[in-house]
């Protein structure tokens, strides 16, 4: 509770916007996301056991690739969707007035926090 109080009081700081050197471009930046995302062992391992309970044992090679595919295209849309709301969110988060209403929102949600686990006890 004391954080959120802490948190919801707190002056906005917008940090010093530095330029960015060696800035690499959008689309590798995509396929940077994209290749970590594939490249996480939870989600291989997500795959591996839930795949043969949905699909059954009998999975054709030319179903697999049309599966594989289907995967790709949904964390191309998931990733994209991520890379577009964190540019909105970078050119938001430097306004003063912006930067005060997250404080507030998630000091907010610590305080509804804090209050809940005492409420329960």
């Amino acid at each position: 509770i004391w954080m959120g109080i802490r948190l919801w009081t707190a002056v906005p700081v917008v940090p010093d916007l530095q330029p960015v050197s060696g800035r690499r471009g959008l689309l590798a930046t995509f396929a940077t996301g994209v290749a970590l995302n594939l490249g996480n062992p939870k989600m291989p391992l997500f795959y591996v056991a839930l795949l043969p309970n949905v699909v059954g044992a009998s999975l054709a090679p030319g179903h697999l690739g049309v599966l594989a595919m289907v995967i790709l295209v949904v964390e191309a849309v998931v990733i994209g969707g991520h890379v577009l709301l964190a540019g909105r969110a970078r050119g938001l988060l430097r306004t003063p007035a912006v930067v005060r209403r997250v404080n507030r929102a998630a000091g907010g949600a610590m305080i509804g926090a804090g209050v809940a686990v005492v409420a329960t006890r």
